[in-house]
């Protein structure tokens, strides 16, 4: 691993690591970035009517979605590992919701009204913290909002905002069963995930600290994430499909693209099972024990 300088991430040894890196998984980078451009193609070409709501929100997650891909690919050329998987489950986020609010028009309404849901959640932290901008709020008449909100959230019967509904209406469940809780990890900075940070040597005790660029699980981000994009792409295509003189030659072209990140995850999972040992709580504690000068057999964590 590269022994970053004082500059940490931003000093210039990482653009070499980054050569290297990019040198070394070109093939798959180069089908990245082809993806990229052609999901550019399709949101220049697309009209939107600016009175049809699904075509809104569709668009707007699209290029929120398109956004997360560019920063994961660009973290994780940097070798940035736990970042790009972080912003890996935020592309899975705003696709799940995509894809949802594209094929169901309950889903898309329900999408739209969570908002008072947020807005129900900012007022009552506003009434029991001090903190300066809720202080700025609890000038607002807090009382007389928060009626209102609630008022409106029990006639429409407005339901919590739940990621894993919206992956059940986008057809896309096992993604948020296997990849979200995977990506999870390195976004709650779970203990296990911290096990990357560390050498620990055959008894179990720290050697030495790993801090600096890794291309290790890298290709899982990539290619699950490019897969990911995909079925987002495909949602758009046929929300404004009646608007898109080459429907037929993008259709084509994304296919070409999921039938090769499609091979590329066959490869990974064959390569690298999924650790199921999280339901078991076998390997949780690995570093608490460690701490205790105790050792875990336990497996190493998702995708080694």
């Amino acid at each position: 691993m590269l022994q970053l300088d004082d500059n940490g991430f931003l000093g210039e040894g990482v653009d070499d690591w980054s050569r290297a890196f990019k040198s070394n998984h070109r093939p798959l980078l180069d089908q990245c970035e082809q993806l990229n451009r052609d999901a550019h193609s399709l949101l220049y070409a697309i009209t939107i009517h600016t009175k049809d709501l699904r075509e809104i929100i569709v668009t707007g997650l699209f290029m929120r979605a398109l956004e997360f891909y560019q920063a994961m690919i660009l973290l994780l050329e940097k070798g940035m590992q736990p970042s790009g998987k972080g912003v890996c489950r935020c592309l899975l986020d705003a696709v799940f919701r995509l894809v949802a609010v594209a094929k169901d028009d309950e889903t898309l309404q329900a999408y739209i009204a969570s908002d008072e849901r947020e807005r129900l959640k900012t007022t009552n932290k506003a009434q029991h913290n001090n903190t300066p901008n809720m202080q700025l709020l609890q000038e607002e008449n807090l009382g007389e909002i928060k009626d209102e909100i609630k008022q409106t959230i029990d006639e429409n019967k407005i339901k919590r905002d739940k990621t894993e509904s919206y992956a059940r209406k986008a057809c896309m469940h096992d993604w948020y069963v296997d990849l979200y809780p995977y990506l999870s990890k390195a976004v709650h900075s779970h203990v296990r995930d911290l096990e990357r940070q560390f050498r620990l040597d055959d008894a179990g005790q720290v050697e030495k600290l790993q801090y600096g660029p890794t291309d290790s699980d890298s290709c899982v981000p990539l290619i699950h994430g490019s897969h990911c994009l995909i079925l987002g792409v495909c949602a758009a295509v046929n929300v404004f499909k009646h608007s898109l003189e080459n429907k037929d030659n993008l259709k084509e072209t994304f296919r070409g693209h999921e039938s090769f990140f499609k091979e590329k995850m066959d490869e990974l999972n064959t390569q690298n099972p999924l650790d199921r040992t999280d339901a078991t709580g076998d390997s949780s504690q690995r570093l608490a024990e460690t701490s205790r000068g105790e050792r875990s057999p336990g497996p190493r964590p998702l995708y080694k």
